[in-house]
């Protein structure tokens, strides 16, 4: 008698989690109905944030030069540049990466010694039970005493505080699967608003730990409960700011004009 074949288990990430969080029907539309390619159109800031992202890769990974003309080298090598409006915009984020790299290269030259990078964009996963969390985190430092720091890069703030920190359910996630797999006792989270290289730590608790783990839990099984299929858009307060508007529009036109939910008078989907 064949054994059954495991089942594999839904896996979440934070920024899954996070999309459901701001509105169901984009939750559904990006990986339910999987038509972002349609909607999502790329954009400055993500050129120029995957952009830094990379650069900061190649620069803490093994064989990486720890100079600032590596930087800048691969600046030119890995620049996108996809979603700039003009040369004069694309010609503007250049100059300010630039700047950026210059700076972070002077902040890490005095944390030298102290720290050692252990990974970086480094894909954790943890079961959850019903479920799987699974993040790609920026870079993991270890300190002498042992205490594991995860670190994040956001690359359109100027400022960050602790508050933004822990406030971060992405950051807590990072945390969470850090120090699940790496079995760390003391474990940091930071952030680094590359735009000034400010940045903000915050040490979490094995109590906090576990909170989030619970959290995660019921945040994943209100979303495997949720018939996604069946979610219908409700104007809110992101909805202006949404790839996805117009199509909501459609649907609130459909449903109007007594249509179809799916379809609008051109029977469109």
């Amino acid at each position: 008698m064949e054994k059954p074949t495991p089942q594999k288990l839904p896996i979440f990430s934070p920024t899954k989690i996070s999309t459901f969080i701001e509105c169901p029907t984009k939750y559904k539309y990006v990986y339910v109905d999987r038509i972002g390619r349609f909607y999502q159109k790329p954009h400055a800031y993500f050129s120029f944030g995957t952009t830094l992202h990379q650069v900061l890769q190649a620069y803490h990974s093994p064989g990486g030069e720890q100079s600032v003309e590596f930087l800048l080298s691969q600046l030119d090598d890995r620049w996108i540049s996809a979603g700039y409006e003009s040369v004069d915009e694309e010609r503007e984020y250049r100059m300010r990466a630039e700047e950026v790299l210059r700076l972070y290269h002077q902040r890490a030259l005095e944390r030298a010694g102290t720290v050692v990078t252990d990974s970086v964009e480094r894909n954790l996963s943890l079961n959850l039970g019903t479920f799987k969390l699974s993040g790609r985190i920026d870079r993991i430092d270890v300190h002498p005493d042992g205490t594991v720091e995860v670190v994040d890069y956001k690359s359109g703030r100027d400022d960050v505080t602790t508050g933004d920190v822990y406030g971060s359910l992405a950051m807590r996630c990072y945390m969470l699967l850090a120090s699940r797999t790496m079995l760390a006792t003391d474990i940091i989270g930071t952030i680094i608003a590359l735009r000034t290289c400010r940045s903000a730590s915050v040490a979490i608790t094995h109590e906090q730990l576990q909170q989030t783990a619970d959290e995660i839990t019921n945040l994943a099984n209100t979303i495997l409960t949720t018939n996604i299929t069946a979610v219908e858009p409700v104007r809110i307060e992101v909805c202006d700011k949404c790839e996805f508007l117009s199509r909501c529009q459609r649907t609130w036109k459909s449903r109007a004009q007594g249509l179809a939910p799916s379809q609008n008078s051109r029977g469109e989907y």
